[in-house]
Order: C-alpha cells, then structure tokens, then sequence
C-alpha cells in the first residue's frame, strides 16, 4: 500500500470513528472535548507545536482517546528517554510535503531552497512535483512515560489540565476578540446580528446575517454558529476562492457544510468556544462517512481546505486584536 493510502486511511479512520459517535443519541458534546484545558494543543515533547491538518486530528486523537497531555513522542525520542511503547498502541502518522524539482530538459535536479530563489520566468524551465512523506508519533500515555518519570508526568498534567476541575462550560460567555470584530465591523464582509432563527452568508451579498447572542440558550453555540458563517464566506473568489455548491444537498454544498463545521470547532478551540455540532451537519455525518470510506484519500484536500479558513480566521482575529493593543499603548 502506497504512504499517501496508508495516511489517508488512518486519519480517516479518526474522523470516521468520531462522526460515528456523534450519530449517537442526544451528542451533546463538542468536536473537541478539551474544554477547560489550559493550552491544551497538540504538540511535540520538545514544546514545538503541530501545524495544519496533523494538529488538527491529533486534537482530534486526543479528545476520542481522554489522553491527559497533548504530548507526543518519535520513535527515536522514546528510545532516547529510555521508555517503552505500551503493547498494541496505534502510532499517529505525521505527514508533510516534500517537493522534487527537475529541468524540463536535461532532468537535472535542484533542491526546493534553490528552486524558491529563481525567478518566475526562469521557473517555467523546471517541473515542481511535490508528494507526502510521513513519521510516526505516540502520546505519553500510549508510553510507560508516566510510570518512568512520575513526578514530570504529575506537572505535564497539571500544566495542561491545570483549570478542568473548575472549569464548566457555561452559558453565559463571550468572547472578546469576535465581540470587537463585530463591534467595529472589522470581518471581511458586513456581520448582521437581528432577532430571526437562521443564520446564513449570502454569497451574492457578501453578508453574514445572525442572530443574536440572547436568542442561544448556550452563547458558546452562537460563536460557532457565527465561526461557521465567517468560514462559509472566507469561500468569495476574493478570498479563499473555494467552491460552494449551488444547490442543497450536492457533492459540492455538502462538503462545504463539512469544512466550515470543522473550521468553526477547530477556531472555536482555539478561542476557548466549545460548542456542540450543529443540527445540520449531523444530518450530513452519514454522507460524510460514506465519502471517507470510500475515498480516505478525500481527507486530504478537505483538511487543506479546512486549514486555509482556519488559519484566514485566525491571522484576521489576532492582526485586529494586535491592532487595538497597539493603539491601547
């Protein structure tokens, strides 16, 4: 089996598992169950953070699994510690891009650093292919980490879980830095909050209609209702120029649905917004399942989607909040 099939399957098998739990009666939980952990993102045990779809499902691995630390060892990293990989645990693959640059005419090959330094005209004489390449990580608690360093296991947790014991996702919040977009209409497109039942982005409007924050009887459900339609209308041709889908129900609408809900839990996170999946994209989990059982590879271009809106909300979010404190000095 080829690196990119056996990648796609294993994190479509995450995804899978956790859209199949949420199928379930009455889920009221949300995409990421870490509410209340400080920092609780995925990272390596030398402190450097995951990026881009991989932190994404091993945000996603650790709420499925309980795992107490968002820590996660190489092979290599456990064989220095000197601590073992506890029987039958699955590793998580790590993938990146790599690139192989060719000349069109002798085959030479360069490297990607030497290939970024040419300039745009003297590029049309080199092919740039790229492919995935992977490692594989383990959590600390899928190791006798615990059992070998005890007293550094008992900080890692508590530095991580240092407010779950009194934290409860209460109905009343609010989250400033969406407060002040909205306030001062800094979004890319106008936010309209009125009292009404749907909340929508009109494409040919360039408008976000909501409705208001009193009308949720959990606020933290009227951010990511808000983080879906900011996703929805990240999609206008001069933003992120990402197909839509034009009628309900279509390939095309339904995959949208899907990027925004998971761009609204993953932002949403981030933001300390923990909120249960909407109605609507539980009505698509079974479509959704079909697709990745069918076409793991699919995950690929949904979490490059997925990615890009959350990191456009993101740097939108902290360049406005940067603003201000710039301005507050």
């Amino acid at each position: 089996m080829k690196t990119n099939d056996q990648l796609a399957e294993r994190f479509a098998d995450i995804l899978i598992r956790k859209m199949e739990e949420m199928k379930s009666e009455k889920w009221e939980k949300p995409w990421f169950d870490v509410s209340g952990k400080i920092n609780f993102y995925p990272q390596n045990y030398t402190g450097r953070k995951y990026t881009s779809g991989n932190a994404f499902l091993l945000l996603l691995a650790c709420s499925w699994e309980g795992y107490k630390t968002p820590l996660f060892l190489t092979f290599n990293q456990c064989r220095e510690l000197e601590i073992s990989i506890i029987k039958n645990e699955k590793s998580f693959p790590i993938y990146y891009k790599n690139f192989l640059v060719y000349h069109r005419e002798n085959n030479k090959r360069i490297n990607i650093d030497d290939y970024n330094l040419l300039t745009d005209e003297e590029k049309k004489n080199w092919r740039l292919i790229s492919y995935l390449k992977n490692y594989n990580v383990f959590n600390l608690d899928q190791t006798n980490f615990a059992s070998v360093f005890e007293d550094e296991f008992k900080k890692l947790v508590e530095k991580f879980n240092a407010a779950e014991n009194e934290f409860t996702v209460d109905t009343i919040f609010n989250c400033p830095q969406l407060d002040r977009m909205i306030e001062d209409n800094s979004w890319g497109c106008d936010i309209i909050l009125k009292k009404q039942n749907r909340a929508y982005y009109s494409p040919s409007n360039d408008l976000i209609v909501c409705p208001v924050k009193n009308q949720f009887p959990n606020h933290h459900n009227f951010y990511s209702v808000l983080l879906h339609e900011m996703c929805h209308s990240s999609s206008k041709e001069e933003r992120l120029n990402r197909a839509m889908g034009k009628v309900f129900g279509d390939n095309e609408y339904a995959r949208e649905e899907v990027i925004a809900e998971l761009t609204a839990a993953f932002v949403g996170t981030q933001l300390g917004i923990f909120a249960e999946p909407s109605t609507e994209s539980v009505t698509y989990l079974n479509g959704w399942i079909k697709v990745l059982k069918q076409s793991p590879d699919f995950i690929f271009s949904l979490l490059d989607d997925v990615v890009c809106a959350s990191n456009y909300i993101s740097e939108k979010i902290n360049s406005r909040m940067e603003i201000l404190e710039k301005v507050a000095q």
